[in-house]
C-alpha cells in the first residue's frame, strides 16, 4: 500500500551530451555561430524553420508538428 507521504526519487543518468544550439537553432545568430562553430553547425537548408528567429534540428519533426498543432508557433 502507498502512503500519501511516500516519496520516490528517480535519477536518470545519460551518457553523452545534447548540443542545445543544434537542437533549437537561433536563426538570428546563425552567421555568427557558423563562424565560431564551423564543424558543428547544421547546414542552413536542413534546419526546420519555426519562426524568423528560431529553427529546430531536422530530426525534430514530431516536436514541430506538436507545437504547430498546439498553435505555439
Amino acid at each position: 500500500m502507498s502512503n500519501s507521504e511516500d516519496r520516490v526519487l528517480v535519477l536518470i543518468q545519460l551518457n553523452g551530451g545534447n548540443d542545445g544550439l543544434n537542437m533549437v537553432i537561433p536563426w538570428i545568430q546563425y552567421d555568427g555561430l557558423s563562424k565560431v562553430r564551423p564543424t558543428l553547425m547544421l547546414p542552413e537548408t536542413s534546419v526546420l524553420k519555426m519562426t524568423d528567429k528560431t529553427g529546430l534540428h531536422p530530426s525534430m519533426t514530431g516536436l514541430k508538428d506538436y507545437l504547430m498543432m498546439k498553435r505555439w508557433l
